[in-house]
């Protein structure tokens, strides 16, 4: 059986109810670049996605980009 991500991000940030990851983006976001993603169902990664960011994600490969892409954002 897969691993929920929204379950382990709820645990690895400590927040005291799912709904305040919404308010912990850059804490998710600094996690994302640490996990691995094939523990996670395509289904899964993309709720969480969609409800974090806001993001529409199709495979791990929009998940490195937006990744990335995010980083580059941040040094400017």
């Amino acid at each position: 059986m897969d691993k929920d991500i929204f379950e382990d991000m709820f645990h690895w940030i400590q927040s005291e109810y799912l709904s305040d990851l919404q308010f912990k983006k850059k804490e998710v976001f600094q996690k994302l670049k640490t996990i691995d993603y094939t523990k996670y169902s395509s289904s899964n990664l993309k709720d969480f996605f969609e409800y974090i960011f806001q993001k529409e994600i199709q495979n791990i490969e929009d998940i490195k980009n937006f990744l990335n892409q995010e980083i580059m954002e941040e040094i400017k």
